[in-house]
C-alpha cells in the first residue's frame, strides 16, 4: 500500500467552526497550511504542527481562537512563514521564540490580545526576517531598538508595524 503524501492544505475562507482539527497539523510531509479566514474557535492544540517537520507556511488568521500561543507551534525549525494575526490569542510570546525558528522571514501576530514585553531576541536572532507585524496588541514596556537590530543582523527587516500597543518607552 502506497502511503499519502500531502504537502499543501488550503481550506481558506469557507465557513468552518469548532477547534481546529489537531491532526491536520501533524501531516508528516506537510509543507503548507492556510486555515485563515474560517470561523474556528477555541486554544490552538498545544501539540499543533509538532509532527510536521517540514512546515514552512503555517496560517490561521482570520478566526476566533483563543487562549495562549502553544510552545509547540514554534517548534518547526523551518518556517518561513507564520500568520497567526485577526484572532482572540492572548498572554505573552513564548520564551522559546525566536530560537526555534531561524528561517522566519514573515510573522504577524497582529490583532490579538497578547500582551508582556516583546522579547528583545525577536530584533537580532535572524538575518531573515523582513516582515514583523505586532500591532493592536496589548504590549508593554520599551519598543525594542530597531536601529541597533539593523545594524547587528537583521539586514533583511524592511517592515515593522507596533501601533495601537501600550508601549512606554523608546
Amino acid at each position: 500500500m502506497t502511503e499519502l503524501t500531502v504537502n499543501f492544505v488550503n481550506i481558506s475562507h469557507n465557513l468552518f467552526t469548532g477547534p481546529i482539527p489537531e491532526e491536520w497539523g501533524n501531516l508528516p510531509s506537510l509543507n503548507s497550511l492556510d486555515f485563515s479566514y474560517n470561523q474556528f474557535s477555541g486554544n490552538i492544540p498545544s501539540n499543533f504542527s509538532a509532527g510536521s517537520t517540514f512546515l514552512n507556511n503555517l496560517v490561521l488568521s482570520h478566526n476566533k481562537l483563543s487562549g495562549r500561543l502553544p510552545d509547540a507551534i514554534f517548534n518547526s525549525g523551518f518556517y518561513n512563514s507564520l500568520d497567526l494575526s485577526h484572532n482572540h490569542l492572548s498572554g505573552t510570546i513564548p520564551d522559546i521564540f525566536p530560537d526555534t525558528t531561524p528561517f522566519l522571514s514573515f510573522l504577524d501576530l497582529s490583532h490579538n490580545q497578547l500582551s508582556g514585553a516583546i522579547p528583545p531576541k525577536l530584533f537580532t536572532y535572524s538575518s531573515f526576517i523582513v516582515k514583523i507585524k505586532l500591532d493592536h496588541n496589548q504590549f508593554t514596556g520599551p519598543i525594542p531598538d530597531l536601529g541597533e537590530a539593523c545594524t547587528n543582523g537583521l539586514r533583511e527587516l524592511n517592515f515593522v508595524t507596533l501601533n495601537d500597543n501600550k508601549f512606554t518607552g523608546i
